[in-house]
C-alpha cells in the first residue's frame, strides 16, 4: 500500500481492486464542470453528466441531466435523472442515442 506516500492534501478513492482515482483536495468533478460551463458561457441545462461512482455525484449536481450506468451502485442510480445499461452493454452510447434522437 503506497497511500501513505501521498501528501496530506491529496484525496484517493478506490473504485476497484486495482483501480483508484487520486486528486488534490478539494478537486471534484462537479467543480470542474461548473468552471467549464462558466468558461464556455453555458448553463446546467446545456450539460449531461454520466457516472457510476461516488466521485461522480458532484457532477450530477452541476448538470440538468445526470445518467448512471447500469453497473453503478444503487445509491448512485437513485441520484441520477436517467439510468442506462452497463458500460459493457454500451450504456453511454445507448442513452445518448435515445436523448439525442439518433
Amino acid at each position: 500500500d503506497i497511500l501513505h506516500l501521498l501528501p496530506k492534501d491529496y484525496y484517493h478513492y478506490r473504485f476497484a481492486e486495482y483501480g483508484m482515482d487520486i486528486s488534490r483536495s478539494p478537486t471534484q468533478k462537479g467543480h470542474a464542470i461548473a468552471i467549464a460551463l462558466k468558461h464556455l458561457g453555458l448553463s446546467k441545462d446545456d450539460a449531461i453528466s454520466i457516472g457510476d461512482s461516488d466521485l461522480d455525484l458532484t457532477m450530477f449536481e452541476e448538470t440538468k441531466y445526470s445518467i448512471a450506468v447500469g453497473n453503478a451502485k444503487d445509491h448512485i442510480k437513485e441520484k441520477a435523472t436517467y439510468v442506462t445499461d452497463s458500460v459493457m452493454e454500451h450504456g453511454v452510447a445507448n442513452i445518448l442515442k435515445e436523448l439525442l434522437n439518433i
